[in-house]
């Protein structure tokens, strides 16, 4: 009944977000105000609203399973060591208990799941353990998601990014002759600079 319950939970959940990012993201694309969106504007707020998508709106299509693999496996990590925390807490608080008041069992023996073949210390250092890694995978997730928005809104203005042949940089030696009303001729060495832009 509870894993019923949860799957339920879940799938409401799920609805709810994907609902929610069907009508951003056509708003995004599709919103007609007095100040049209701009290519960059939409690769950002539709990165923002749905990673991915604005490596998808730029035509990086490449770059779209790598940010949401990258999501995907941090939210799993995430999952499995609060798992791994929620396990040892009980497992920990189980243990506690029994270690201060024994009379509450008569048959002497923990009610974790480990029948109290692991001590206290040990069970709250594998609790704390699951906690950091937990605490860091979020935050590792909250610099992915940010990674890949800052990469759509980078990609969307380098989309106008001029590289024809006509930007070119010559740098060359310079030598040349100089008039001056003292010395007469004098040779000028150094270098000439051309943009062509």
């Amino acid at each position: 009944q509870m894993i019923r319950h949860n799957t339920r939970r879940q799938l409401y959940f799920i609805g709810a977000i994907a609902s929610y990012i069907y009508f951003i993201g056509d708003a995004a694309i599709n919103y007609a105000g007095k100040i049209p969106a701009t290519n960059v504007k939409k690769a950002t707020t539709l990165s923002m609203i749905c990673p991915g998508a604005g490596q998808i709106y730029n035509g990086s299509y490449w770059k779209a399973p790598i940010v949401i693999g990258g999501l995907a496996s941090m939210i799993y990590v995430i999952d499995w060591n609060n798992r791994g925390f929620q396990r040892f807490k009980k497992a920990h608080s189980l243990r506690a208990d029994f270690d201060q008041n024994p009379d509450n069992y008569p048959d002497g023996v923990s009610k974790d799941e480990f029948r109290g073949r692991y001590s206290t210390t040990f069970l709250k250092n594998l609790r704390d353990s699951y906690r950091r890694n937990r605490d860091l995978s979020i935050l590792l997730t909250a610099g992915v998601y940010v990674f890949q928005a800052v990469d759509a809104h980078v990609d969307a203005h380098l989309k106008d990014f001029d590289v024809s042949d006509n930007l070119t940089v010559d740098l060359n030696p310079l030598f040349d002759y100089q008039y001056s009303q003292i010395n007469g001729v004098d040779p000028v060495f150094g270098f000439n600079l051309n943009l062509t832009f």
